[in-house]
């Protein structure tokens, strides 16, 4: 009977949870001026039934080359969007939909990796991600690597304890996808590359961990998955230039002077509290 009440009390809690992840993004208005551009970007692609190669909105830059790295999910927004009349109601939907998606996938992340982890603790540790992923919450292609991020999580952490190649053969197509909506896919590199090099690191040091650490073949199958990962970039309409956007992002300061999002943490005193909190009560005690 308590067991029976335990579970019933975690389930409340969790629906709980995942509401207050998504219905506030779900009854934003669209005011974020980027929506708009991608929903532009989007009735183009819908239009012409071509991805976009060079500029044609601008008189400065007219005809300067365009790498169109979400191209994917600008067609999806403008096609939700143009089912009227709640076009607009039912883009919010989605994306708060794929918040919980995220989240839910992050949920049984953690029991994959720590299943000792009580569900009241992880709801403690996604609501302080939940607290760092709001700036980017809302109807913004951002949603995307959240989501893609913890299915690479999720993966890992298979991968961790089920030793199938199965896992880390679903990289490349994660990649794949990712190319295609958005350019946030250095995230499956720094998540892949941190466990290869942890997993490795625990070898050399033989230190003790549960489960053991990858064997070298293994580690060697993960290694070859980033690698074809990294080549299924280039299956995009763009081709291999996708590989050097990230790069050509980071060095562009009209973006890191102007997009909020591209400030540092610091910047933010209650985002770093935050940062704080969720090192000192998720990361360290990992």
């Amino acid at each position: 009977m308590f067991m029976a009440r335990g579970l019933a009390a975690s389930g409340i809690a969790v629906i709980a949870f995942f509401m207050a992840a998504v219905l506030p993004s779900a009854t934003w208005p669209l005011i974020d001026g980027d929506v708009w551009w991608h929903l532009r970007a989007g009735e183009e692609i819908l239009a012409t039934g071509a991805v976009p190669r060079a500029d044609t909105w601008s008189f400065t830059a007219l005809g300067t080359p365009w790498i169109s790295q979400d191209w994917l999910t600008n067609t999806a927004m403008a096609a939700i969007r143009g089912t009227e009349p709640l076009g607009e109601t039912v883009l919010s939907l989605v994306f708060g939909l794929l918040v919980v998606a995220a989240f839910a996938v992050l949920w049984r992340t953690i029991g994959i990796r720590n299943p000792a982890v009580r569900w009241a603790w992880r709801i403690v540790w996604l609501t302080l991600g939940l607290i760092l992923a709001a700036p980017v919450l809302g109807v913004r292609v951002q949603i995307v690597d959240l989501l893609l991020s913890a299915i690479v999580f999720w993966l890992l952490a298979r991968y961790l304890v089920d030793r199938r190649r199965r896992w880390v053969v679903a990289l490349p197509i994660v990649a794949a996808a990712w190319a295609n909506l958005h350019a946030g896919w250095p995230m499956l590199f720094l998540l892949g590359g941190a466990v290869l090099v942890g997993e490795a690191g625990d070898r050399l040091l033989h230190r003790y961990v549960s489960p053991g650490p990858l064997e070298p073949r293994e580690l060697r199958d993960l290694g070859l998955a980033l690698i074809v990962a990294f080549g299924a970039l280039a299956l995009n309409p763009n081709g291999t230039a996708l590989w050097g956007y990230p790069l050509h992002a980071i060095g562009n300061s009209v973006i890191n002077l102007y997009i909020h999002e591209w400030f540092p943490v610091t910047d933010n005193p209650r985002m770093v509290a935050a940062y704080v909190a969720f090192l000192l009560v998720v990361v360290l005690p990992t």
